[in-house]
């Protein structure tokens, strides 16, 4: 195995930054230079590696799409009941990446690549979950496990953004119990 590159190593610790200081103060508000700061490396490094800020949006982006999409991939099991498929779409660890996606997501209205971006990961998200979902209800329609991880997926995401502004857990769980309702009538 080989050693990882020198180069690979700070773009990983520079959008570990990024992403905690999109966290803290918002996307809006974190400059490149607070990046900078941040990851302890000089602006002129991350202009090297990322050029401006939306590329630094698209880099964050690309990566957690491919971390998100390989963590849920790999935590769905078949030999378990599908409801702890959909408790993990609305758990902790789906909700703070829901909660930066968000923040990515009102970032991304000016920018067409940004959103295009957004789309596949949610693209991709949706068929993931749909063949989930067909795995597990072997004689449902492609078409209706399409439309249910769609509904799922909205679902979590709105789940996501309005227990983040001071709604209870408990309006969570209930999101996740209408989401198994509609797995079950598949």
């Amino acid at each position: 195995m080989s050693k990882p590159r020198i180069a690979d190593l700070r773009r990983a610790e520079i959008l570990k930054a990024f992403e905690k200081c999109i966290r803290r103060g918002g996307i809006e508000a974190t400059t490149v230079q607070e990046v900078a700061n941040a990851a302890g490396v000089q602006r002129t490094l991350i202009n090297h590696y990322f050029g401006d800020k939306q590329a630094l949006i698209a880099a964050l982006i690309r990566q957690i799409v491919a971390t998100s999409t390989r963590d849920f991939v790999s935590s769905l099991r078949d030999d378990e009941p599908i409801s702890v498929g959909v408790e993990l779409i609305f758990g902790r660890k789906m909700d703070r990446t829901g909660n930066l996606i968000g923040a990515l997501r009102a970032s991304s209205l000016d920018d067409h690549a940004t959103r295009k971006l957004l789309r596949e990961m949610y693209e991709n998200f949706e068929t993931v979950l749909c063949d989930y979902l067909m795995r597990q209800v072997p004689g449902a329609a492609e078409s209706q496990c399409r439309a249910v991880s769609f509904s799922i997926m909205c679902l979590a995401a709105g789940a996501s953004r309005i227990t983040a502004v001071g709604f209870g857990r408990e309006r969570r769980s209930e999101a996740a119990k209408a989401a198994k309702s509609l797995v079950m009538n598949l």
